[in-house]
């Protein structure tokens, strides 16, 4: 993308800046991100929504838009919680701009003097990511829901997931290879399993509200001195959901010290020791979860890591779609992580139910 683009999509939002520089940000799976350095403002974030991902990239910036100003406007001054993330309007008053390309793009706020987590010690960073989580549900927690939109149709629909599957399946030429013949055997055991969190929705034993819908470990930022969470980034998937959702997949993601992308399957590992650190920083952000939540959170640890083993062998069957890849065989690599680790998962349920009870127990009395 040229940087002449770029800068007049830029002066579409803020029409008195002057541009310095645009450089590419970070490795995001789905959008093009850049960083915007001006003359005499901060730095901005520049992003491009992939409409082959999103059919409707302007609901996710509507979205995101609405869920940052209504933290805004309802945050307490004694609050001392995250940074504030601003997207910027663009100068027609809407949330975005599209360019003459019809392309989709947002213009936010750069937290500064922040660092990933890969610098931070995983106990801090287990903790305070929590204590982030737990934080953004606080202050998301009086909005209605209702009136957002549905940024990605299916989103953390694990019958959905688990049918595009099952089609995909159909489709597919019987093979010899071993990585795929062990992802595809571990999708297949656990498909009737994917209605539990569904079901327990339709008979209101959880109830919806705002959730971030991606709080992995790559979208929290956290200050490098102090390892202190600043903010909960990436907002694309806010919308209607169970904060099960949420938690469940940040404990997927911090408990996973391997990574996505380990250089051997085999070292996934799910770190219970992480797991009680997460659920510590959680509480201590003053929110508290359900009964039925209590109840039904080991099952949403290995639901929300099934269903990314689900969206990354699909992805592969059907020609890598959906994720980025830097190779053919990318995606169902990253299946096979995740499946290595749902099974880690099971095989320490007693400890991790027991870390579970431990926590919310003791956070009643």
């Amino acid at each position: 993308m040229g940087q002449e683009h770029l800068a007049r999509i830029v002066i579409r939002f803020i029409p008195e800046a002057e541009v310095l520089s645009i450089d590419i940000l970070g490795k995001g799976n789905i959008n093009d991100t850049y960083l915007v350095n001006l003359k005499n403002h901060r730095p901005l974030v520049l992003q491009r929504i992939n409409p082959a991902v999103f059919p409707e990239p302007e609901v996710v910036v509507d979205n995101s838009l609405k869920v940052t100003r209504f933290i805004a406007n309802n945050r307490p001054e004694n609050q001392a919680g995250l940074q504030e993330i601003m997207i910027y309007p663009e100068r027609s008053g809407r949330s975005y701009h599209r360019d003459q390309h019809g392309q989709v793009w947002r213009l936010s706020n750069y937290i500064e003097d922040s660092v990933d987590g890969a610098s931070i010690h995983p106990d801090t960073r287990a903790f305070e990511g929590g204590r982030a989580l737990g934080l953004f549900h606080q202050q998301v927690s009086g909005m209605d829901s209702s009136q957002l939109g549905v940024p990605l149709p299916g989103f953390h629909h694990l019958p959905g997931y688990r049918d595009a599957f099952l089609e995909a399946l159909s489709a597919t030429e019987a093979s010899e290879d071993s990585a795929l013949a062990y992802c595809l055997e571990q999708a297949r055991v656990r498909q009737d399993d994917a209605e539990i969190l569904t079901r327990a929705r339709a008979e209101n034993l959880l109830q919806p509200g705002v959730i971030h819908g991606d709080p992995k470990l790559d979208n929290v930022l956290f200050e490098g001195r102090s390892g202190k969470a600043l903010a909960v980034i990436d907002l694309d998937t806010v919308s209607e959901g169970l904060r099960l959702y949420d938690l469940g997949d940040c404990l997927r993601s911090f408990c996973n010290h391997a990574g996505e992308k380990p250089p051997d399957a085999e070292m996934v590992h799910f770190d219970a020791p992480t797991c009680k650190r997460v659920l510590q920083g959680y509480h201590a952000s003053g929110t508290r979860l359900e009964d039925a939540e209590v109840a039904l959170l080991f099952q949403s640890i290995r639901l929300m890591t099934y269903e990314l083993g689900l969206r990354f062998v699909t992805d592969f069957l059907v020609g890598n779609r959906y994720f980025k890849v830097d190779g053919e065989r990318d995606n169902l690599d990253k299946a096979r992580v995740q499946f290595q680790l749902l099974s880690s998962i099971e095989c320490q349920q007693e400890e991790i139910e027991r870390i579970i009870a431990t926590q919310f127990r003791s956070s009643k009395g």
